[in-house]
C-alpha cells in the first residue's frame, strides 16, 4: 500500500522540463530579468526617446544620440535600392550601418513605419534581446554537458553579467550584440548533434546576421567557424567539406552587405590607427575601463575601475579601452579552479583523451593564438611595456583597418575562455550538486566584483521615466530659427582639414537641427569617415561661389575660425557665433545678440 502510493506520487510530481528549448527559454527569463534589474523598464518604451537625445549626459558619449538620429533619418528617407540607403549626413546617400542603427532593425521597422507612432525607438527592445539571448544561449553551452538545470542558470547568469557586455549596453548597440558569438560557439558545441546541410545553413544564416547587425561581428564568427573547421578535420580529414563550410558563409555574408548599401558610395573603407585600440595583454585581469570623453578638438580619458575587489593595471594607451576584457573575479576563480583539477588529473594520470578531445584542444589553442595576436595588433604591449613592433604590410594593415579596433578581436577568446571554464569544471567534477555549489560561490563573487560598474548602469537609467531637459542651442536660438527657416542644406567646410572628422557635439546637435527643418548636411560624425564626399561636395560648392554664383538656401559652418583661411576668396557674409563661423548669403545682421558679423 505504502510503495503504491509512493510511486503515485512519483507519476504525480512536476519536474522541470529537461530539453534543450526549455533551458534556453530557462536561460532566456533570466537575462531578462537581469535586464529589468540593471536598467528598468522605461527603456522598452518605444516613444520614450529624451534619454536617447540626452545620452552625453546618461552615459558621458554622444553615440546613443548618433544611432537614434541614424534611425529617424532612414526613416524619413525614401525607399531605394539598395534598400539600406538614408540621406541627410553625407553629400551621397550612405549604409545606415555607418550610422551604428542596427540594420536589421532599422530595415524591419521601416517597414512597419506606417503604423508605427511619429517617435519611436527600438534601442531598448534590441538591448532586452540582446539579454535574452545571451541567456538562453549561455545556458545552452552547459547543458550540452550538464545535468544539472542549475548549472545552466547559473550559466545563463554569468555569460549575461560579463563586464564587456555591460559596458557596450546603450554605448555601441549594435555592438553589444555578444550574442552571435555565444550562437557560434553554441554550433561548434552541437556539431555532432546536426546534419551537415542544416549545420551550412545554420552558419549562413548567423554570418548573414552579423553583416545586418553589424559587420565587425562577421570575422569573430568566421574564426570560431574555421576553429570548428580545423576540429573537424583533425578527426574526418575531409578538406573539400571543410573548404565548401568556410566559403559559403564568408561569400554569403559579403552579399547580405549588399541590399543594405554597405559597398555604396564613397565611404573610407578603413581607419588609421589600429595600433592604438587595440588589446593589452593584462586586460583579462585588469579591471581598467579608461572612460572616454569627448573634449573640443581631442579625446580624454579618466580612469574607470569596474572592480570593486582589485586595483586598475596601467595601459599602454587610454585608447586601449576598446580592448577591455575583464573576465571578473568571480570567472578568475572557477578558471583557477578548473586549472588546478586538471592539473591534478594529468599528475594522477586520470587525464586520457580521445582524438576528439585532443583536436577540439588544438582548435581552440589556434584560435586563442591567432584572434590574440590580432586584437593585439601590430604594436603588443603588455602593461606600459612594449612587447614587439611588426610593421605590417599595406594591404594587410588597410585589410584589418576595415573594422577600426583591433581590441575588440578579443571578444571571442573572451567568450571561448568562460565557456571552457564553465565545461571544464562540469566534467573534472564529479558530482554536478558539488559543481552548482562552486559556480554559485563564483557567481556570487561576480556580482560583489562587478558591483561598481553593474550599479553605476542602474544609476544611469534608473531615471530615464523622468523627462530629461535636453538641451540644442540651434533649436532654442533665434538666428538659427531664421537660418533654418530660410535654407535646405548645411555645407561643412572642410571636415577633412578637422582633428577628426567631426566634432560628436556638433555633429549631433546641427544633425537634430538639420531633421527639425528638413534640411540635409555634407558630413556628420559616423562610423566611417564621410570626409572624401562631404571635401568633394563642398569644394565644388565653393568653386561655384568663386565663379560669382551664389546659394542663399546653404548654412556654410566652419567648426574652426583658422579654417575661414582655406576659403578666404569665396565671398559670402561670414559671422561668428560662438566658437564656430558662420557663411551665408542671408544678411543677419538683426541678430547681433547672437552672432558677430567678421565681414
Amino acid at each position: 500500500m505504502t510503495m503504491q502510493r509512493k510511486g503515485k506520487n512519483m507519476k504525480n510530481r512536476k519536474t522541470f522540463p529537461n530539453g534543450p528549448v526549455a533551458v534556453f527559454c530557462l536561460g532566456s527569463v533570466l537575462g531578462i530579468l537581469v535586464f529589468l534589474c540593471i536598467y528598468g523598464i522605461e527603456v522598452l518604451d518605444v516613444t520614450n526617446v529624451a534619454w536617447l537625445l540626452d545620452s552625453q549626459k546618461i552615459g558621458g558619449l554622444w553615440d546613443l544620440k548618433q544611432h537614434y538620429l541614424g534611425w529617424v533619418l532612414y526613416r524619413k528617407t525614401p525607399w531605394t535600392f539598395p534598400i539600406g540607403l538614408l540621406e541627410g549626413v553625407a553629400a551621397d546617400p550612405i549604409s545606415v550601418a555607418y550610422t551604428d542603427s542596427i540594420p536589421l532593425f532599422a530595415v524591419f521597422f521601416k517597414i512597419l513605419s506606417p503604423i508605427l507612432p511619429e517617435t519611436f525607438q527600438y534601442f531598448g527592445l534590441f538591448e532586452l534581446l540582446t539579454y535574452a539571448l545571451m541567456g538562453g544561449l549561455g545556458s545552452l553551452i552547459t547543458f550540452r554537458f550538464s545535468k544539472n538545470r542549475a548549472i545552466d542558470a547559473i550559466s545563463a547568469l554569468l555569460f549575461v553579467g560579463t563586464p564587456v557586455l555591460t559596458k557596450r549596453v546603450f554605448y555601441h548597440s549594435a555592438l553589444s550584440a555578444h550574442f552571435l558569438i555565444l550562437a557560434a560557439i553554441c554550433l561548434w558545441i552541437y556539431r555532432d548533434k546536426i546534419d551537415k546541410k542544416k549545420y551550412l545553413f545554420y552558419w549562413s544564416l548567423l554570418c548573414m546576421l552579423c553583416t545586418w547587425i553589424n559587420p565587425y561581428y562577421v570575422p569573430m564568427v568566421l574564426g570560431i567557424l574555421l576553429c570548428s573547421l580545423l576540429q573537424e578535420f583533425i578527426v574526418e580529414r575531409n578538406l573539400w567539406h571543410c573548404i565548401l563550410t568556410a566559403g559559403i558563409p564568408a561569400v554569403l555574408s559579403l552579399l547580405a552587405g549588399w541590399p543594405i548599401g554597405l559597398f555604396y558610395g564613397q565611404v573610407s573603407a578603413s581607419a588609421e590607427g589600429i595600433e592604438n585600440v587595440s588589446f593589452n595583454l593584462n586586460q583579462l585581469c585588469n579591471p581598467s575601463d579608461p572612460k572616454m570623453i569627448h573634449n573640443g578638438k581631442q579625446f580624454d580619458f579618466l580612469s574607470n575601475n569596474v572592480s570593486s575587489l582589485l586595483k586598475e593595471l596601467p595601459l599602454y594607451s587610454g585608447w586601449q579601452s576598446e580592448g577591455f576584457a575583464y573576465l571578473g573575479l568571480g570567472i578568475m576563480l572557477a578558471a583557477a579552479a578548473a586549472l588546478f583539477l586538471f592539473l591534478w588529473r594529468v599528475k594522477e594520470q586520470k587525464e586520457r583523451w580521445t582524438i576528439r578531445q585532443y583536436s577540439y584542444a588544438v582548435a581552440f589553442a589556434a584560435g586563442a593564438v591567432v584572434f590574440t595576436l590580432l586584437a593585439m595588433g601590430p604594436v603588443g604591449t603588455c602593461g606600459q611595456r612594449i612587447l614587439y613592433d611588426i610593421h605590417w604590410p599595406e594591404k594587410i594593415y588597410r585589410l584589418f583597418a576595415v573594422f577600426r579596433t583591433a581590441g575588440r578581436l578579443i571578444w571571442p577568446v573572451y567568450y571561448g575562455l568562460i565557456a571552457l571554464v564553465l565545461i571544464g569544471l562540469i566534467r573534472l567534477i564529479s558530482s554536478q550538486r558539488r559543481c552548482a555549489v562552486l559556480l554559485f560561490c563564483c557567481l556570487i563573487l561576480q556580482v560583489i566584483d562587478l558591483w561598481p560598474s553593474l550599479s553605476g548602469k542602474h544609476q544611469q537609467y534608473v531615471h530615464v521615466a523622468e523627462d530629461y531637459a535636453f538641451e540644442n542651442e540651434l533649436m532654442d536660438s533665434e538666428v538659427w530659427s531664421y537660418l533654418g527657416e530660410n535654407s535646405d542644406e548645411i555645407i561643412f567646410g572642410t571636415p577633412s582639414d578637422m582633428t577628426i572628422c567631426f566634432s560628436p557635439y556638433w555633429s549631433c546637435t546641427f544633425e537634430e537641427y538639420a531633421i527639425s527643418y528638413g534640411l540635409s548636411m555634407n558630413a556628420a560624425y559616423c562610423s566611417r569617415n564621410v570626409s572624401a564626399m562631404a571635401d568633394r561636395y563642398a569644394v565644388e560648392n565653393f568653386e561655384a561661389r568663386e565663379r560669382g554664383r551664389t546659394y542663399p538656401a546653404t548654412i556654410y559652418v566652419f567648426l574652426y575660425e583658422d579654417m575661414i583661411q582655406n576659403h578666404s576668396g569665396i565671398n559670402m557674409n561670414l559671422y561668428r557665433y560662438k566658437d564656430i563661423v558662420i557663411g551665408t548669403d542671408l544678411d543677419l545682421s538683426g541678430y547681433a545678440d547672437e552672432v558677430k558679423a567678421i565681414k
